[in-house]
This record gives structure tokens, C-alpha cells and sequence, in this order.
């Protein structure tokens, strides 16, 4: 469609990273949740927060800063989310990180920012994410749940198994991408999916056995 906004998606490594969080409502712990899932140091600001917020700054989960927003607050920080139910504070929020050269979500009528947050499943390592660009969460929500009752837990232990198998294809085949990418042709399909999902581990060995000799 003519002036549609295509998002470019990607999956960041926010461990360790500062992200602000503007807002302590529910809409701000689903924000905090999601960040602290993926590893990031967390700030909360607002005057007020919820219960669930409180216990997370107890917990010393989240640094949490009972006060209203300060244009200073977004420096250093990875990501902003402005996510106040007033729109005035999302907009000061949105300048100020603009103005600092950080991605803002706002999670109001005005939103999404520059970016938006989509629903994702997640099987440990192996995670998949569903967004319409914001248009309708509720949407990507729907086919997120749909989704779970397909994919297993059986993808996360794959991915887990693969990354584990990684370093031993690599140094069978240290100079040789074409024979690496064999072998990953070889292993990386639905028989091996089962495999994992039947915990057919010695199964499993045998196969890989196979590939690298």
C-alpha cells in the first residue's frame, strides 16, 4: 500500500543497557518486564507506581525514581519508552529523546515512536516476533497465542542444542564455510526437530557424528 511504513525489524542485546521507562502504570510494567527478560538495567520514573512496580524496586530489580520526568533522564540510555497516560509528558519524553539520539516508544494513541514493541514468544533461546507496526497489537497478540500452540518447547531446546554444537562445527571445519554450511543443511531440519522433541539424544549424536565425518 502507497505510504505505508515498513519497520525494519531486529533484535537488540540489551543486557546491561540502560532503558528508561517514563510512567508506572500497567502499560509501564509490561515495558519493565520485557527489559528485564532481556537483561537491561532498568530505570522507572514517575510519581506514583503500581504495586508490581514497588516490588521490583524492593526486589532491587529496577532503579526507580518516584518524580516527574527530567529532560536529562534519557541520556545514556539504550532505549525510552514513554508510557504515561498523559500525552503532553509522552510528547516532552519523545523530544527529549530525540534530542538526544535515542529510539522512544510511547505506548498512547500517539505512538508508536520510532519504534514499536511486538508481541513475542519466546522457547529460551529461540523466539519469534509478530508486529503489525502498531496498527493493532491486539492482532499480533492473536497470532503470538496461536503460534504458542504450535511451536513447542521442543524449539527452544534446539536452538539451545545447536548453539551448543556450534563451536565443535567450527573447529572440525575451521576454513571451509561451504562444508560448515553442509553440515548445517544436513542438521538443521524437521527430523532433527523431532529428535530433540522425542529426546532421542543418542540418536541425535549418531546423526551429528555423521555430518562432521
Amino acid at each position: 500500500m502507497a505510504g505505508q511504513c515498513v519497520e525494519y525489524p531486529i533484535f537488540l542485546d540489551l543486557r546491561n543497557r540502560k532503558c528508561v521507562v517514563v510512567g508506572g502504570g500497567t502499560v509501564a510494567e509490561r515495558k519493565v518486564l520485557g527489559l528485564l527478560a532481556a537483561g537491561a538495567r532498568v530505570w522507572v520514573i514517575a510519581p506514583s507506581v503500581s504495586e508490581s512496580l514497588e516490588g521490583l524496586a524492593a526486589d532491587h530489580r529496577v532503579q526507580l525514581e518516584r518524580r516527574h520526568f527530567c529532560r536529562g533522564d534519557v541520556k545514556g540510555a539504550a532505549l525510552v519508552f514513554a508510557a504515561t497516560d498523559t500525552s503532553p509528558v509522552n510528547d516532552e519524553v519523545e523530544r527529549a529523546a530525540g534530542e538526544n539520539g535515542v529510539p522512544v516508544n510511547r505506548a498512547d494513541p500517539k505512538g508508536p515512536g520510532d519504534f514499536s514493541v511486538p508481541s513475542t514468544l519466546r522457547r529460551g533461546g529461540f523466539q519469534v516476533a509478530v508486529s503489525t507496526g502498531g496498527a493493532s497489537p491486539a492482532y499480533a497478540r492473536m497470532v503470538r497465542r496461536h503460534l504458542e500452540n504450535v511451536l513447542g518447547r521442543e524449539h527452544g531446546s534446539m536452538a539451545d542444542y545447536l548453539a551448543r554444537l556450534r563451536p565443535r562445527v567450527m573447529a572440525r571445519f575451521p576454513d571451509s564455510p561451504a562444508r560448515r554450511k553442509a553440515v548445517w543443511d544436513l542438521l538443521v531440519n524437521w527430523e532433527t526437530v523431532d529428535l530433540v522433541r522425542r529426546e532421542r539424544w543418542d540418536e541425535l549424536d549418531r546423526k551429528v557424528r555423521e555430518c562432521l565425518s
